[in-house]
């Protein structure tokens, strides 16, 4: 991954989100459970609350507020087909895959929606709390065939075997460097979660612990013009016209 000497603007400048204070026992509970700040309408640009039944993030800093939230049943958008890269590159073998790098979990939706098991692994407690909403929505064969652990993927991966059983693919999708490339801007979602995140600067180190776990193999999402992770050369990598997927055997 190209790394950069500057800081990402979660060291600057953390992005605060608070949990907007509806009067509800369901925000408190969240904001304990999560250890986030409550406020109310009057303050806190970046807020968690509920609209209509779901946990939603409101981005209040932009012109068009527009809530976004985590959708992993047959309501998630763009629902990957048999043929799709990513269900190529985990292998016929595979049946169950940790996403390590889960984040809005549009890839675990496309997962869940072919039958596989998904062991989500995500860091930052909003993401978690948005995660962990979008699972309760889903019907009971899927909620059976997904978990969410959180902590760092680096400290959690060496551990998972023991705790859930074997690990045999590992699935990474860490933040794409910064360029000059597209014109086009990237999708709030993304602009958010790098906000939250940060720019993924431990994520050489992730691909390293993964190899070292994973039974069959790691697949590790790209944008086609980026070098592999780490300058490391996978054995099989597949492609389309926007991104890849590099897997290491």
């Amino acid at each position: 991954m190209i790394q950069s000497s500057r800081a990402t603007r979660s060291e600057r400048d953390p992005l605060q989100v608070y949990c907007l204070d509806d009067g509800s026992d369901a925000i408190c509970e969240l904001a304990r459970c999560w250890k986030l700040p409550v406020t109310t309408e009057s303050a806190g640009r970046v807020v968690l609350t509920y609209q209509d039944r779901r946990l939603v993030l409101m981005d209040r800093r932009s012109r068009f507020v527009r809530p976004l939230w985590v959708e992993l049943g047959v309501n998630a958008k763009n629902l990957p087909g048999k043929k799709d890269l990513l269900l190529r590159a985990l292998g016929r073998k595979c049946r169950a895959v940790v996403d390590a790098t889960a984040g809005w979990g549009v890839d675990t939706a496309g997962l869940l929606h072919h039958g596989y098991k998904v062991w989500l692994l995500e860091r930052h407690p909003v993401m978690l709390a948005l995660l962990e909403d979008g699972m309760g929505r889903l019907g009971p064969v899927q909620q059976r065939a997904v978990r969410l652990f959180r902590g760092n993927a680096i400290a959690l991966l060496p551990e998972l075997e023991a705790r859930c059983g074997q690990v045999d693919v590992v699935y990474l999708d860490t933040m794409y460097p910064i360029t000059g490339r597209s014109s086009a801007l990237p999708r709030r979602e993304l602009v958010l979660l790098r906000e939250l995140v940060g720019d993924d600067q431990d994520a050489v180190q992730l691909l390293y612990v993964a190899r070292g776990v994973a039974r069959q193999r790691v697949v590790v999402k790209r944008p086609h013009y980026a070098p592999s992770l780490g300058d490391v050369n996978p054995d099989i990598s597949y492609r389309s016209k926007l991104l890849r997927y590099d897997v290491y055997l």
